[in-house]
């Protein structure tokens, strides 16, 4: 199934860098909030702004899988423009989500946290927005890594 013999399987490259970036941006959140070092009230913050972080994977995961899905039905352009719509607006809302928990967050760090969290918090979600293999980001274990 998946490619000649010899050859790993069609898609195993995508996968295995989706898991590559998965685990890196896990260390990464694990990374920001140890530097942080945030009190219980902030960790909860930080922990809705992560779940929001996964919620945006888990849409990139759904809208690959309904396109791919997609591939072999033929739809007429009109409907394949309503999907495209609909996969932007769920991506533009799990953002948004993103940005106004990343906000709450920020504002209630400290004077020392907020030069950490400037140059980190929002780059968390750049690997997402600039397309890159994310499949799986939202896995369970990315909401485990708070």
């Amino acid at each position: 199934m998946g490619g000649p013999p010899g050859r790993a399987p069609v898609g195993s490259a995508e996968t295995s860098m989706a898991k590559a970036a998965a685990a890196e941006l896990q260390m990464n959140i694990a990374r920001l909030r140890d530097d942080l070092k945030l009190t219980k009230a902030q960790q909860i913050l930080f922990d809705a702004y992560v779940d929001n972080i996964a919620a945006l994977g888990d849409d990139i995961q759904r809208s690959q899988v309904t396109l791919r899905s997609t591939r072999d039905v033929e739809l007429a352009s009109p409907q394949q423009f309503a999907q495209m719509i609909d996969i932007a607006r769920n991506r533009l809302t799990a953002i948004e989500d993103i940005a106004e928990s990343g906000k709450i967050l920020f504002e209630s760090l400290s004077a020392e946290q907020k030069p950490i969290a400037n140059s980190r918090l929002a780059a968390l979600v750049t690997p997402l927005l600039a397309g890159g293999p994310m499949l799986g980001m939202g896995d369970p274990s990315l909401r485990g890594m708070r």
